[in-house]
C-alpha cells in the first residue's frame, strides 16, 4: 500500500502539460540554488519571504518549551511546515505529485536555513526588525552547545541535504508524471 501511494502505477495520476512546465521551472530554479552555494543570494530569492514567515511563527509555537527549543523551533518549524503539508498530500489526499512539490520546498528551506547556520560565528546577516546580533538564532544555539566553531560545517551539511532532497523531489515527480503520461496513452488506445 505504501509503495502505491509513493509510486502510483500507470494511469493513477493525470498528465498535464502545465505540470511539465512547472517541473522544468523547478529544475531551473534548483540549479540556481545549487549555484548559490551558501551565500546571501538565497535571501534575495522570492521564497525567502514565505520561509521567513514560517521561521518567525516558530517563535510563538515553540515558546512554551524553554529557550533552547524555542530558538531551535524557529528553523524547525520552517522545515516542519513543508513536511506536514507533504504528509497531508501523500496520505490524506493520495496526491504524490503535490507531495513531491512540498518535498522540494523542504529541500529549498534547508538551503535557506544553511545560510543562517553558517553565519553563526560571523553574525553578519541582517536580522528581521533590525535586531542586534545577540538575536542570531544559530549563533546562540551553537554557542549554547559549544559547537560554534562548526557552524560552516553544519551549514554545508544542511545545504547538501537540502540539495539532495530537491533532486529526489524532481526525480520522484518525473517518475509520477512519466507513469501518468504512459497511462494516458494507454487509455486513449
Amino acid at each position: 500500500m505504501f509503495k502505491d501511494i509513493l509510486f502510483p502505477s500507470q494511469g493513477k495520476d493525470s498528465y498535464s502539460l502545465i505540470r511539465v512546465i512547472f517541473w522544468i521551472f523547478l529544475i531551473y530554479y534548483s540549479l540556481r540554488f545549487f549555484s548559490f552555494g551558501i551565500n546571501t543570494a538565497v535571501m534575495n530569492d522570492f521564497l525567502h519571504g514565505p520561509n521567513l514567515i514560517f521561521h518567525e511563527a516558530g517563535h510563538v509555537i515553540f515558546s512554551p518549551f524553554g529557550d533552547f527549543i524555542m530558538i531551535l523551533g524557529w528553523s524547525l518549524w520552517q522545515c516542519l511546515m513543508p513536511i506536514i503539508v507533504m504528509y497531508t498530500f501523500l496520505f490524506k489526499e493520495k496526491n504524490p505529485f503535490g507531495a513531491s512539490i512540498w518535498l522540494w520546498w523542504l529541500g529549498q528551506n534547508l538551503t535557506d536555513v544553511a545560510l543562517y547556520i553558517s553565519d553563526a560565528s560571523a553574525r553578519s546577516l541582517p536580522l528581521i526588525g533590525g535586531m542586534s546580533e545577540e538575536a542570531h538564532d544559530w549563533g546562540n544555539l551553537l554557542m549554547m552547545t559549544g559547537l560554534l566553531r562548526y557552524d560552516f560545517t553544519f551549514g554545508i551539511i544542511t545545504h547538501y541535504i537540502g540539495m539532495i532532497l530537491m533532486i529526489l523531489a524532481l526525480i520522484w515527480w518525473y517518475y509520477i508524471h512519466t507513469n501518468a503520461y504512459i497511462g494516458s496513452g494507454e487509455k486513449q488506445s
